[in-house]
């Protein structure tokens, strides 16, 4: 993990909220595997989600005729 050397408050702030933005990260790409992918959540499955492997594009019209169906 990067932190910011130094001891000026505003670097001490950054450094504590890092693992913070980091967790909430893996959060959400946990909520859009099992949500969105319905599949299980793994180390590979979370690189993937952050990366964009395998993620399909889909057009509007996709969108609104499974909407629809």
């Amino acid at each position: 993990m990067f932190l910011l050397v130094g001891l000026q408050e505003n670097q001490r702030q950054v450094n504590r909220l890092i693992p913070i933005w980091i967790r909430s990260i893996i959060r959400q790409c946990k909520q859009k595997i099992l949500l969105d992918q319905d599949k299980e959540v793994t180390v590979e499955a979370i690189k993937n989600t952050l990366l964009g492997v395998g993620e399909k594009k889909k057009l509007i019209l996709e969108i609104f005729e499974q909407h629809n169906r």
